[in-house]
């Protein structure tokens, strides 16, 4: 069974609010930052450490922490089935947490299709 997913950069700014809800716990006290400046799917694919800190994310490490997190949606939704998503894996150590994917890749494009 194949689940379509909207293109990432057509996500409204409640679907960035809904992916930001199932991030690490200590990156929920930036959901209303996000939601106040209404940030949308196009927004977080080219996010920058500067503008996360003008989001009032000043921590390094959560900077750190939401990039990854969008590196590893874009990497879940880039590839399809059966095509090796070259995860690197590796120990996040924030907040007691162990180890996470983290993604790293320069395609812009994705295609949207993931098999489940």
């Amino acid at each position: 069974m194949a689940l379509v997913m909207e293109p990432i950069s057509k996500w409204t700014p409640k679907q960035v609010l809904d992916w930001m809800k199932g991030l690490d716990d200590c990156l929920q006290q930036y959901i209303k930052n996000f939601e106040r400046e209404k940030i949308s799917g196009e927004q977080l694919l080219h996010i920058t450490h500067q503008e996360l800190e003008e989001l009032g994310v000043t921590r390094i490490g959560h900077q750190e922490l939401i990039l990854e997190a969008v590196d590893l949606l874009c990497a879940l939704v880039s590839r399809p089935s059966g095509q090796a998503l070259g995860l690197e894996v590796r120990a996040m150590g924030q907040e007691g947490r162990g180890a996470g994917l983290v993604c790293r890749h320069g395609e812009d494009e994705v295609h949207h299709t993931a098999d489940v």
